[in-house]
C-alpha cells in the first residue's frame, strides 16, 4: 500500500498541492484530486521531483546572471574607452601649452608665439599668455629705448 499525505487527502475527497519527501527522501511536488469514474471513487496524484520541476527556472536565472555580468562588463569597457578618449581630449591641449611654455622658458624668446587656435578654455589661456608676452615685450622694448636714449 501507498501511504502519503496526498493519498490520505484524496481518499477523504480533497484536492490540493503539497511539497513533501518521497520514499527516496527526495523533495517532491505533489498535486492530487479525487475523481469519479463510473461510480467508483478514485483519485489521481501527480508527483515530480522539485529539482526537475524548477530546473527551467534555475537555468533561466543562471542565463540571466551571465547576461547581466556580460552587460556590466560591456558597459565598463565602453565607459573606460569613452573616459580615456575624453581624458586625452582634455589633456592633449594642456600638454601642448605646457610644452610651448617650457620651450619659451628655455629659449627666453618672448617673440615666439604659442599656436593654438581653438575656441575653448585652453585657447583663452593661450590668448591671455600671448597678450602677457606682448605686454612684456613692449615693456622690454620701452626699457631698451629708454636705456639707449640715456
Amino acid at each position: 500500500t501507498v501511504n502519503s499525505f496526498a493519498v490520505n487527502e484524496v481518499l477523504q475527497g480533497k484536492s490540493g498541492f503539497t511539497e513533501s519527501k518521497d520514499y527516496r527522501g527526495i523533495e517532491t511536488l505533489n498535486a492530487y484530486k479525487p475523481i469519479n469514474v463510473s461510480g467508483l471513487n478514485w483519485g489521481i496524484i501527480a508527483k515530480m521531483d522539485t529539482a526537475e520541476a524548477f530546473a527551467p527556472i534555475y537555468s533561466l536565472a543562471h542565463k540571466m546572471i551571465i547576461n547581466l555580468i556580460g552587460l556590466v562588463l560591456l558597459i565598463l569597457l565602453f565607459s573606460t574607452i569613452v573616459g580615456i578618449g575624453l581624458a586625452r581630449q582634455i589633456s592633449a591641449p594642456i600638454e601642448k601649452i605646457s610644452l610651448a611654455m617650457r620651450i619659451l622658458e628655455q629659449s627666453q624668446d618672448l617673440t615666439r608665439r604659442i599656436e593654438y587656435n581653438v575656441k575653448d578654455e585652453i585657447g583663452d589661456m593661450t590668448t591671455a599668455t600671448r597678450v602677457g608676452f606682448i605686454g612684456t615685450e613692449t615693456a622690454g622694448s620701452l626699457i631698451r629705448l629708454s636705456w639707449h636714449s640715456i
